[in-house]
């Protein structure tokens, strides 16, 4: 089945549950990350001009609800996915 994959992908592949994934290289890898953060950063900024106060106000609401304070979060990469939600 393994080489079933290969044949379907042109680059290095590891088959899980039928599914073709393409090895990254680092720097690749570090692209992504990289636009990752300035696609959050731009978002961020973007919603800060046009949340509107109710909509903050729903925001904390959810935030408040899985347990997480709406200020003091930015910056702490050891938060993981909690980080990732605010």
């Amino acid at each position: 089945m393994f080489a079933k994959a290969q044949a379907r992908c042109a680059t290095r592949t590891t088959e899980i549950c039928d599914v073709c994934v393409r090895a990254i290289p680092i720097d690749e890898a570090v692209a992504m990350i990289d636009l990752r953060a300035a696609m959050d950063e731009l978002v961020g900024k973007q919603l800060a001009e046009r949340i509107t106060p109710a909509q903050l106000k729903e925001i904390r609401g959810l935030m408040t609800a899985v347990g997480l304070k709406a200020e003091g979060n930015a910056g702490n990469a050891s938060m993981g996915v909690r980080g990732n939600l605010f």
